[in-house]
C-alpha cells in the first residue's frame, strides 16, 4: 500500500530514499578498474605495434607447418619480440573474457562486476603458474634444449593469435549486431579450434624427438588435465 505524499515530509525535511554510498562508490570503482586496465592495454598495444607486425608472418606460418615453430624460436629477435607481446596480451585477454563472459561459473556471476574482473585475472594467473610449474617438473630427459624451449613457449604464439582472432570476431559481431549469446558461442568455438591446433603442433614437435605415444602422455599431463580442470570449474561451479 502506497504511503501518502505528505508522509515524505517530516520536520520540514524531504525524506526520500537515497542510494547507499558504498554502492555508488563501488559502481564508480568498477568503471575505473575496467577503463584503467583498458587504457593500459591500449598503450601497450601502441608501444608494441612494431613488434606485433614483425612477428605476425611467423605466427601465421605456425598454422601451416610445425617446423615454422622451431624457426621462430631459432631467431632470437623474433622470439624476444613474441615473448614481450605475449606478456602484454595477458590483461587484454582477461578483459575479453570478462566482457564476453567466456569464463562464467556461477560463483563468479554472483559477484559484482569489479570483483569478477579481478577474480578472472587471478584465475588466469593461477592457471599460468600451474602450467609453468608442471613444465618444470615434467621436463623429459634427453630432450634437446632448443626443442624443449620451443615446446614450452609455443603457447605464447598461439595465445597471441587467439587474442587477435577474438578481437576481430568481437568487432565483427558488434558491427553486424549479433547477439551476445551467439558472440560468446562463436568465441568459445574459435578458442577450442585454436587450442586443438596448438595441441597438434605441440605433439608434432614432441614426436620429432620421441614417440607419438610419449608425446600424447606428456600433453595429457601438461595441457589436457589442467585445461580440463579449468573447464570443469566453469561447468560444475
Amino acid at each position: 500500500m502506497a504511503n501518502p505524499v505528505d508522509s515524505a515530509f517530516s520536520s520540514s525535511r524531504l525524506m526520500l530514499p537515497q542510494a547507499p554510498v558504498a554502492e555508488t562508490l563501488g559502481q564508480s570503482y568498477e568503471c575505473l578498474s575496467f577503463l584503467l586496465l583498458l587504457a593500459v592495454s591500449l598503450l601497450c598495444l601502441v608501444a608494441l605495434m612494431k613488434k606485433v607486425l614483425n612477428i605476425f608472418p611467423s605466427l601465421m606460418a605456425n598454422f601451416i607447418r610445425w617446423k615454422e615453430c622451431l624457426n621462430l624460436e631459432a631467431s632470437a629477435k623474433l622470439s624476444r619480440d613474441r615473448n614481450m607481446v605475449a606478456l602484454a596480451s595477458c590483461i587484454p585477454f582477461c578483459l575479453v573474457v570478462y566482457v564476453n563472459h567466456l569464463y562464467s561459473p556461477a560463483f563468479l556471476e554472483a559477484l559484482g562486476n569489479n570483483t569478477r574482473l579481478w577474480c578472472i585475472i587471478g584465475i588466469f594467473g593461477l592457471f599460468v603458474s600451474i602450467r609453468s610449474l608442471l613444465e618444470h617438473i615434467l621436463k623429459p630427459r634427453r630432450i634437446p634444449f632448443k626443442t624443449y624451449t620451443c615446446i614450452t613457449r609455443l603457447a605464447y604464439s598461439f595465445f597471441i593469435t587467439l587474442l587477435m582472432l577474438l578481437l576481430i570476431l568481437n568487432g565483427i559481431c558488434a558491427v553486424t549486431g549479433i547477439s551476445p549469446e551467439h558472440t560468446r558461442s562463436a568465441m568459445l568455438w574459435l578458442s577450442a579450434s585454436i587450442y586443438f591446433l596448438y595441441l597438434i603442433r605441440k605433439l608434432q614437435i614432441f614426436a620429432s624427438c620421441f614417440s607419438v605415444f610419449a608425446g600424447f602422455l606428456y600433453l595429457c599431463a601438461l595441457e589436457i588435465l589442467p585445461t580440463g580442470a579449468l573447464i570443469a570449474s566453469a561447468v560444475i561451479f
